[in-house]
């Protein structure tokens, strides 16, 4: 067991022309400046950080990075409503919580960072505001070196990591280029000589495994179903692909879905499983 100081950052963009950040009609109801929310997860070394309040900054998210940043900290997105930054300090996008499944209701929120070229991985939070951590609906699973501080700080930022909505899915992603001379794990970008890459998914579920999806660009591109296990196996040619950036990423689903339950022991219920996306440049 490992833990790690953070906090909830909260924060809220005015839509109204011309209203300014500091503005407390940003964050006091009624909200007359059509405010959105703009939260963010912020993690800390052992070491710690400061609690940057939104009051205390503006409501100015760029001084809360810099702050982050100087601590050796980072963030993820919170919630289905946020604009990405796009500052390295920033490395990953909360596409689930114990509240909703956010990249199912609002999937154009998370393709459009990624469209624009934005490098963000996926992670889920449970979002309790309760004692009891890793224990209301959400889990990220990581790939790290080890069991310590810097190397998961270090696997959170490379994007070694993936979302689920409770259970404790297995993922692992990959993409091959080069006719399988070069491959890159999920989270990470490689560049192809050739316009046929390979993604390959192993997924072990705590259920059997219902459907793999694999989706290029925003866009679903193909569908595998189960074979009746908790273990699948797939690979998928992508061929012809055109130059310049392309990103994939896999959705896995397996028996008996769960519903959102905030602050409830929902973590062997859950269904759902989501890769970080993969980078390929076609040169």
């Amino acid at each position: 067991f490992l833990s790690l100081q953070g906090y909830e950052w909260t924060s809220r963009i005015p839509t109204k022309p011309g209203a300014a950040l500091a503005d407390p009609g940003n964050w006091t109801h009624p909200y007359r400046n059509r405010s959105i929310a703009n939260h963010r997860t912020v993690i800390y070394p052992r070491a710690g950080g400061p609690i940057l309040r939104f009051t205390e900054v503006g409501n100015d998210i760029d001084r809360l990075n810099q702050a982050v940043k100087q601590a050796g900290g980072l963030t993820l997105t919170q919630h289905s409503q946020f604009r990405p930054t796009g500052e390295d300090v920033e490395v990953a996008m909360e596409v689930t919580a114990g509240w909703g499944r956010y990249l199912e209701s609002h999937p154009e929120t998370f393709h459009q960072p990624l469209n624009r070229g934005l490098r963000l991985g996926f992670v889920a939070n449970g979002d309790s505001h309760r004692r009891a951590p890793g224990l209301s609906g959400a889990l990220t699973g990581v790939y790290a070196e080890r069991l310590t501080a810097p190397a998961i700080l270090d696997a959170l930022r490379q994007r070694r990591c993936f979302a689920t909505n409770g259970s404790r899915i297995f993922v692992d992603a990959r993409v091959r280029v080069d006719n399988g001379a070069r491959e890159a794990f999920m989270g990470q970008q490689i560049t192809s000589q050739e316009r046929d890459v390979t993604l390959s998914l192993r997924t072990v579920g705590t259920r059997d495994i219902v459907s793999v999806e694999l989706v290029r660009d925003g866009a679903t591109i193909k569908k595998f179903k189960g074979d009746g296990s908790k273990e699948l196996r797939v690979a998928f040619t992508d061929k012809q692909l055109s130059s310049g950036e392309h990103w994939y990423y896999w959705r896995i689903a397996q028996a008996r879905s769960a519903p959102p339950l905030p602050g409830n022991l929902m973590t062997a219920f859950g269904h759902l499983a989501w890769s970080s996306p993969m980078w390929v440049t076609v040169q």
